[in-house]
């Protein structure tokens, strides 16, 4: 599933934004801070973490950092009649797509009570931005970092 690889490399960001910004000697503690503070990366951080190291400890809150204890439903696909042709060949039939874009993907996002939070690939698509904004803030310190030398 190439969507679980995004969201996992989406969270390896923050290692690669703290030690640029650690190997010029500069605070990472706002890059936690960025995260804690927006619910949806807060949500991705602890879906990848929880794929990564097993199921959450509920008694204790302190472990996911939304406090929702999310995890992902089941992924739906949504085909419209209208996107398939059928190929006759020989005694087989085959399903041929066209207009692959209207094919819809989507996965649930719950919290602990099976609530629906949101789509798991919008959540993906907020995190990019979000981490591009993160990673030019980390790029304007360490570049004021390099004029101060």
């Amino acid at each position: 599933m190439m969507w679980l690889a995004h969201l996992f490399f989406l969270w390896g960001l923050k290692d690669y934004v703290k030690e640029r910004l650690r190997s010029k000697k500069q605070s990472v503690k706002w890059v936690e801070t960025e995260i804690d503070n927006d619910l949806y990366l807060a949500i991705c951080a602890d879906i990848a973490n929880k794929i990564k190291h097993g199921d959450y400890d509920k008694d204790r809150r302190a472990k996911t950092r939304s406090g929702s204890f999310p995890t992902l439903g089941i992924l739906k696909c949504t085909i419209p009649t209208e996107v398939l042709s059928l190929v006759f060949f020989k005694s087989t039939i085959d399903v041929v797509p066209k207009n692959i874009e209207r094919i819809i993907f989507s996965m649930p996002i719950l919290n602990c009570d099976d609530q629906y939070i949101g789509d798991a690939f919008e959540y993906i698509n907020y995190a990019c931005t979000a981490w591009e904004k993160i990673i030019e803030k980390a790029e304007v310190i360490i570049e004021s970092a390099n004029m101060q030398l």
